[in-house]
């Protein structure tokens, strides 16, 4: 078989990608596997189709195995009160191959 201008995808099998508001936002992920993957950037925008800029200032490591997966938290404190944020979580794996998941919308509601 052959396949044009498929682009390579990593191997992670993720469960689920949240994001919950308060004083700060909280993106919490998990995986169920992890095939080579070397860790997990977050990307943050104000629009869902605008310019998404990462924001954890080095990569977050790679918790799980090709077995097991892992649990993952963010805490983004950069946030305004009454601003929608969307966040894009991305995977790398060891040939720096990424794979975008998301996004993730939420209203930043601070008490």
């Amino acid at each position: 078989a052959y396949f044009a201008n498929c682009p390579p995808s990593t191997e992670i099998t993720l469960s689920s990608f949240t994001a919950v508001p308060g004083n700060s936002v909280t993106l919490n992920w998990v995986t169920e596997t992890e095939k080579d993957t070397a860790g997990f950037n977050i990307l943050r925008a104000d629009k869902k189709k605008g310019v998404y800029e990462q924001i954890n200032e080095a990569l977050i490591p790679s918790e799980g195995s090709t077995t097991q997966g892992a649990s993952y938290e963010f805490v983004d404190n950069d946030v305004r009160n009454g601003k929608k944020y969307f966040y894009k979580l991305e995977d790398i794996d060891m040939n720096e191959t990424s794979t975008l998941h998301g996004p993730v919308k939420v209203k930043v509601k601070k008490k």
